[in-house]
């Protein structure tokens, strides 16, 4: 990212949730801009006077940065029990676990929690007593209706 002659190393994330920005020319009607899914995080290392080097310098100088050495953006990427376990950073570990307000707050972890297997034979098993049960008070039911049409009470 070119700023002021100074370029700037980045990487591209995702963010947790999708963000709606909004304009507003009158400050009173807003309207929808765009939805923002992911975001550019500018890093601290930075090539001044890059128009004098040559391309290859250029080139040179973004691949020796590894991004897994910025404390901050490692940070805002995993736990710190996560950290030592970072080994390289692809597009799918690139993904913010916070979003930008403070009530989303650690909302990977929270809303994409990992659900626990099913064992397939204890399912069958609910499901069989299940069954049991319904066919029981249908049964049941049956009994009763025909109860109360004996005794004159009419149909349940």
């Amino acid at each position: 990212m070119l700023i002021d002659e100074k370029l700037f190393l980045a990487t591209l994330a995702d963010l947790p949730t999708i963000i709606e920005a909004q304009k507003t020319l009158d400050y009173r009607t807003f309207f929808k801009a765009t939805d923002v899914s992911q975001v550019l995080y500018i890093h601290n290392r930075v090539m001044e006077g890059f128009k004098e080097r040559t391309a290859q310098e250029v080139i040179d100088f973004a691949e020796a940065f590894k991004a897994k050495e910025d404390p901050d953006f490692l940070a805002s990427l995993y736990k710190r029990s996560q950290l030592q376990s970072a080994e390289e950073l692809t597009p799918e570990t690139l993904k913010l676990r916070h979003g930008l307000a403070p009530p989303t707050k650690n909302v990977r972890n929270v809303r994409y929690k990992k659900e626990p297997a099913e064992d397939p034979a204890e399912v069958h098993a609910v499901e069989k007593i299940l069954k049991d049960i319904i066919d029981v008070s249908q049964v049941m039911m049956g009994r009763i209706v025909r109860v109360r049409r004996q005794c004159g009470g009419g149909a349940a």
